[in-house]
């Protein structure tokens, strides 16, 4: 069945607010809550509405998420920092062109955003939905073995 564009825009509209309210409801002591955790958690809910925006498509590339961060609001922002970890120091590793199933208990949701370096031996991760976790270089490697 081929839904209607208003059906489509609508349902991945719902999608975006899905991941919205799924990173925003997560309030368990492993939810990290610090500066850093809540710069990427933004960072990551951009992500999301993008692909809410563009019919579930995530960015191809840092040139489409930049012009799509230019034009999603009217305040001011600097981009470079939003895409900079402040732990770090260094750009967020984005995962350009992923696929991102609709979220869902019985779909594990892909690492789309992590920091390179992170802080005292963690670094923060975004998933698919949102949510941020800081894990160790054992768990990166096991989320992202080929990341490095």
């Amino acid at each position: 069945m081929k839904l209607s564009r208003r059906s489509e825009r609508t349902f991945y509209g719902l999608v975006a607010l899905s991941a919205l309210c799924l990173s925003a409801c997560g309030s368990g002591s492993d939810v990290p809550t610090g500066d850093g955790a809540e710069h990427l958690r933004r960072l990551a809910i951009e992500f999301s509405t993008y692909r809410g925006t563009h019919r579930g498509q995530t960015p191809k590339d840092e040139a489409a998420f930049r012009k799509y961060l230019e034009n999603s609001s009217s305040q001011e922002r600097d981009i470079d920092d939003m895409l900079t970890s402040p732990r770090d120091g260094q750009p967020y590793m984005i995962r350009y062109g992923i696929n991102v199933p609709i979220p869902s208990p019985e779909v594990e949701q892909p690492v789309i955003i992590y920091e390179q370096t992170g802080a005292d031996g963690t670094r923060y991760v975004a998933f698919g939905t949102g949510g941020v976790n800081e894990v160790t270089e054992e768990e990166f490697q096991q989320l992202l073995p080929d990341a490095g």
